[in-house]
């Protein structure tokens, strides 16, 4: 048994959670009765929807916070690759939709939703997440809401004396361990996830 662990934990993380796919896809067409093992998939995703929003804030809040004065902090690098990432990811969400269609029923309550009026309204309710209570933005998820948060409190952090920032050091260092502990847990949750998918209804 601990031979199977330690060649587990051995193994790289990408085919384990190749493993986890293919075991989920074959207990999903096999087992579709056990529906416990979705409960891997919703735990991990859960988990992961939990401390993203502190490890976010704690990351850049440090960041802001260490940077000194002449120092090169790569920010255009990184703004680049975030907005390459982001057009990256929204390209390929388009050509999967038309590659892949799939039409869905909505419920009539999910017809409820009103569109903003107009460009107005949409900056008003961007404004209004900026500046929303940072710990109801880490709560609710709001990531605009974190990030301008993470900037004020990393900007402010550098007049703060040098325990307190060893402090917010130990809590960002601490939170990517946590990050990494989950991302561990990532061929269990795929296993449940696939099988999830496995017992949910397509629409077409």
């Amino acid at each position: 048994m601990k031979r199977i662990i330690r060649a587990w934990n051995k193994t790289n993380l990408i085919k384990r959670i190749g493993i986890g796919m293919v075991l989920g896809a074959i207990l999903g067409l096999l087992f579709p009765n056990l529906t416990g093992i979705g409960l891997l998939g919703d735990l991990f995703v859960g988990g992961l929807k939990a401390i993203a929003p502190i490890l976010v804030f704690a990351l850049v809040a440090n960041a802001l916070s260490q940077h000194q004065k002449g120092q090169d902090s790569n920010m255009k690098r990184v703004i680049f690759l975030y907005l390459l990432g982001t057009f990256a990811a929204a390209l390929v969400a388009v050509l999967a939709s038309f590659l892949f269609p799939v039409q869905m029923v909505l419920s009539s309550a999910s017809t409820e939703v009103t569109p903003p009026d107009g460009i107005g309204q949409v900056l008003s309710n961007l404004l209004l997440k900026i500046v929303d209570n940072p710990v109801n933005a880490i709560i609710g998820a709001n990531y605009i809401g974190i990030l301008s948060w993470a900037i004020v409190f990393g900007i402010a952090m550098r007049e703060a004396s040098k325990n307190s920032k060893e402090l917010l050091k130990t809590m960002a260092s601490v939170t990517s361990k946590i990050v990494e502990w989950i991302i561990n847990l990532a061929p269990f949750g795929i296993l449940g996830l696939v099988f999830k998918n496995h017992l949910r209804p397509r629409y077409r």
